[in-house]
């Protein structure tokens, strides 16, 4: 609590800043950004909640091309994995689960159409023109499962312009990195055309197998055709596919030799060196096909939007995972996923002049999802022999529908009043079918919420407000679609209150701080089944979470950026009882306990994060060079609710040096990734057969050449 007390000190302390008048344009300046956090666009610091924004040329210089980069760049943004599923956290509160039909409570969204397989959720950026990091929960207009926050991406548009973009870049591990844009038409239609490429021959070497392991193959094509037959009316239909192959998140290793495998056989080899491997695991794939239509007509009170978007992924792995990472078959899984939605959204916004301004719309969301089928097998220790734990196939459907509403009063021109809320009904229909007996186990689940927010905004100048928001979020039940239950685990209820400064000190100077406090209830928390090792759910009570964050960005001279963040965060289970963790059996592997977890920290969740990252760009006799770098600090985590499995503090640091030709149409740049070489963890795992983790890439370097024709 006496973070958000420093916090407030600092917000009412500053009076000096408030009463400063617009300093003039001239001069270095930082970049201005227009957001779209609010279904409007707005400038980023007019807008009263926390957003951290990054424009495409941000991104570039902060060496930034996948979604799962932007923790290094963005306080309280935590992107980890849970084998194939990433699992982005923001403010101490993200997705704990991998089971089918669970959705991410930190969703992604590309041009407001909701992307919701967690599976599918690795997005590489390309074409990007911002991306937009809503931090808290944002359940009045994003809706269900928003409770950690947001993350916003948002493309480039085609133009009438002829444009093109290539880029072609090899590093460490034979990686191959191939971006390509192009886009044209006239000024009523026009269409582009985006593809990327990135794949390597794996980082990890496997001492049995010999050579290298944990390859990727990632490939993805996205086109959108935009329609203007008025400058009151514009379409864009996006159509694409995203095709994955990905072999590190099996490549795993026993934490400090601690596996099932021992009892077998104690002499099983067990690699101890960090990037090394003896398992018997292959890759996974998934393929993802969407399509989405999106509409503006433009009246003359209000603008009228439609959003519809359509998802088909599927996620195999025919040859199968290694939960206790050895070339002992103790444990595995074989699997086939499949994920179906459908979102339609019509929602308008008010363009009229006068002191209120609103959003109102209705959202229909539907999914399918299941498993066809999920195999578990086990080895008998005793004798050896290998057998069928569980092997069921499993569906589930979703159907939602919400009302929301949001509309803000201007006071006076430094006052202003914001209320908003969604209601919402959703219902989830479950079947399981136990191939072996055929028993058939059915359920059904139906929750509606009503979700409101609150924000005062006080302007003291042009260039300094302050805020204070409440606002709240829920995720519905969520059925463990691996274990033959008929009940789901009970609703995610998040409400958080928070405080913000937002100030431009000088035109070259951007600051922005804030702190909250978070009220966490029900928490879904992903735990393994002990016998059969597949994934279930169970609920923790309560949790409690505040902190304080800060962003600064500066330009102090021309052609300097600068930028830092850093967040103190305090996150722990207030109520958890009967918490399955895994502890370590002498003989190998883990006993499986029930605890009362309460005090415990909660996982995924450093107390410390900061980055701190420059580019500076100065002429040369031909042309500009430029130099960029990037560190990011993390505090030490936790990856189980006892707290044992910690994940040590680590930085990173990112850099380039590049030369642009004088026509600026070409780029060569030398970069490098993780360049102190720190040894972490990917993601790590706890369950009966042991603690397993999979690597994070190590330090790699590697040289781009890019040709810009815009």
């Amino acid at each position: 609590m006496r973070y958000l007390l420093l916090a407030t000190t600092a917000i009412l302390a500053p009076t000096g800043a408030f009463a400063q008048a617009e300093a003039p344009a001239s001069g270095p300046a930082v970049e201005e950004i227009v957001v779209t956090a609010q279904r409007r666009e707005e400038r980023l610091q007019d807008v009263p909640i926390s957003i951290s924004a990054f424009s495409q040329g941000q991104l570039e210089r902060a060496n930034i091309s996948s979604a799962q980069q932007l923790t290094q760049i963005t306080p309280s943004l935590n992107m980890t994995q849970s084998s194939f599923s990433p699992q982005p956290t923001i403010r101490g509160i993200g997705t704990r689960g991998v089971t089918v039909g669970d959705e991410s409570v930190v969703p992604i969204y590309i041009d407001g159409v909701l992307q919701p397989a967690t599976f599918a959720a690795f997005v590489d950026l390309n074409n990007v023109e911002r991306v937009e990091v809503l931090r808290g929960p944002q359940g009045a207009l994003f809706g269900r499962n928003a409770t950690g926050g947001a993350i916003n991406i948002i493309t480039e548009k085609p133009s009438g312009s002829e444009r093109g973009r290539f880029s072609l870049s090899y590093g460490s591990f034979d990686e191959v990195e191939a971006k390509a844009y192009v886009s044209g038409g006239n000024d009523i239609l026009s269409a582009d055309l985006a593809y990327m490429l990135r794949k390597d021959d794996g980082y990890v070497k496997h001492l049995v197998k010999g050579g290298h392991v944990g390859a990727t193959d990632n490939q993805s094509l996205r086109s959108r055709i935009r329609f203007t037959p008025s400058d009151r009316f514009e379409a864009i239909l996006t159509l694409g596919q995203v095709y994955k192959v990905d072999g590190i998140a099996y490549a795993t290793q026993p934490v400090n030799g601690n596996t099932t495998a021992r009892r077998r056989d104690p002499s099983v080899f067990i690699p101890t060196g960090f990037y090394e491997v003896a398992s018997d695991a292959n890759s996974y794939s998934t393929l993802q096909d969407f399509a989405a239509l999106t509409a503006t007509y433009h009246f003359g009170l209000f603008d009228l939007n439609s959003i519809t978007g359509a998802q088909y992924a599927t996620l195999k792995n025919r040859q199968g995972s290694d939960n206790d990472a050895t070339m002992i078959p103790v444990s595995g899984s074989l699997y086939d996923q499949r994920h179906r939605s459908l979102v339609q959204e019509l929602y308008a916004t008010s363009t009229h002049e006068g002191p209120l301004s609103w959003v109102a719309g209705v959202t229909y969301y539907s999914d399918t999802s299941g498993v066809k089928p999920q195999i578990s097998r086990t080895m008998n220790l005793t004798t050896g022999v290998v057998s069928e734990a569980s092997n069921v196939m499993s569906q589930g459907r979703t159907e939602s529908v919400a009302v929301y509403g949001q509309g803000t009063y201007q006071f006076t021109d430094a006052l202003s009043l914001t209320l908003g809320g969604r209601y919402t009904s959703e219902k989830k229909n479950f079947n399981i079918r136990n191939n072996r007996t055929g028993v058939l186990t059915t359920g059904s689940g139906k929750w509606e919420e009503f979700d409101p927010s609150a924000v005062v905004r006080y302007e003291f100048s042009p260039r300094t407000n302050v805020y204070a928001k409440a606002g709240t979020a829920f995720k519905a039940g969520v059925f463990p679609s691996s274990t033959e239950s008929s009940t789901p685990v009970d609703p995610e209820q998040v409400t958080q209150y928070e405080v913000g400064l937002k100030t431009d000190p000088a035109p070259w100077l951007r600051t922005n701080v804030s702190a909250y406090f978070t009220d966490y209830k029900n928490i879904q928390v992903n735990i393994r089944d002990p016998i059969r090792s597949v994934s279930t759910l169970q609920n923790a009570g309560a949790g409690e979470i505040y902190g304080i964050e800060a962003e600064a960005f500066a330009s102090p001279i021309r052609d300097l950026n600068i930028r830092a963040g850093v967040s103190l965060l305090h996150a722990e289970y207030t109520e958890y009882e009967g918490a399955q963790i895994s502890v370590p059996n002498p003989l190998g592997g883990n006993d499986t306990l029930f605890i009362d977890a309460a005090g415990k920290k909660m996982i995924r969740t450093p107390f410390f994060t900061a980055n701190l990252g420059f580019d500076y760009t100065w002429p040369v006799r031909e042309g500009e060079m430029t130099v960029a770098l990037n560190a990011y600090y993390s505090g030490h985590s936790y990856w189980e609710a006892s707290n044992r499995v910690k994940e040590p503090a680590y930085a990173l640091v990112n850099g380039e040096v590049s030369w642009t030709s004088p026509d600026g149409r070409y780029k060569v740049a030398l970069w490098g990734e993780n360049l102190t070489d720190v040894e972490r963890s990917l993601a790590v795992l706890s369950s009966a057969t042991g603690d397993t983790r999979s690597f994070a890439r190590p330090r790699s370097v590697g040289v781009r050449l890019s040709l810009n024709l815009d």
